[in-house]
């Protein structure tokens, strides 16, 4: 069990931070639950990242190129060019 003592809490936006110590190993851009129990004791669980099945289909460049045509653009260019305008 890795411990670490006197951690201070820190204000960021409307949260309130504690920084995970370097030697826990815990890298950038993981997702966990959180939890508080009775005793006030923070349980922060790793949540395993779900398979995409769009990341493991396996496509052709003519089945793209069909795909592309079909739709009419190309889903994977993520541009503003098709001008859509919100007004609030």
């Amino acid at each position: 069990m890795i411990q670490a003592n006197n951690l201070k809490t820190r204000k960021q936006g409307h949260s309130v931070s504690i920084t995970i110590p370097a030697k826990a190993n815990v890298s950038v851009d993981e997702y966990y639950s959180f939890e508080q129990d009775e005793n006030g004791r923070l349980i922060y669980t790793p949540i395993k990242k779900q398979n995409n099945f769009w990341d493991e289909v396996e496509m052709t460049p003519q089945d793209v190129e069909r795909d592309i045509k079909d739709l009419g653009f190309d889903p994977s260019d993520q541009s503003e060019r098709l001008g859509e305008k919100i007004e609030w």
